[in-house]
């Protein structure tokens, strides 16, 4: 258990299976983690940058025509999860094609809305994060 003070973190435990597959084509980002820091000399032109990592996967979940009863799913799920708050297993498509690779992710932190194309039919669009399952350790002497 981590603490901050004497204040005690909870473990995140991911809890259900994301209840969509996505259309083809799939995908996700993966970029570094970077900080900036501007400094006011130099007219404020001069930054500084620091490379956080490898940053964490996000995932896009497009589906160009959702039934009304997974559009039902999906929203009772987001609402079980309190949105951004919850953690679920998202089982990711392979980049070839075959299988899926099981994540712990959540959705970003964005409000869930869908396009309704016809009485019964909607377009959707979300992005869910990945949750590393162990942070990455850096020794002092490392870059």
């Amino acid at each position: 258990m981590d603490h901050i003070g004497n204040i005690v973190v909870p473990e995140i435990v991911p809890a259900g299976v994301f209840p969509l597959v996505p259309d083809y084509p799939h995908g996700y980002a993966h970029g570094p983690s970077v900080a900036e820091h501007q400094f006011g000399s130099g007219n404020a032109k001069i930054t500084q940058r620091f490379f956080l990592g490898t940053g964490t996967k996000r995932f896009t979940v497009r589906r160009a025509s959702l039934r009304d009863s997974d559009r039902i799913a999906l929203r009772n799920f987001f609402e079980s999860k309190y949105g951004a708050y919850g953690a679920f297993t998202y089982n990711a498509p392979n980049d070839d094609g075959v299988g899926t690779t099981a994540y712990a992710c959540r959705f970003a932190n964005e409000p869930l809305a869908w396009e309704m194309v016809a009485d019964h039919i909607c377009t959707v669009g979300l992005t869910l994060i990945e949750i590393p399952a162990a942070p990455p350790t850096y020794t002092l002497n490392s870059t």
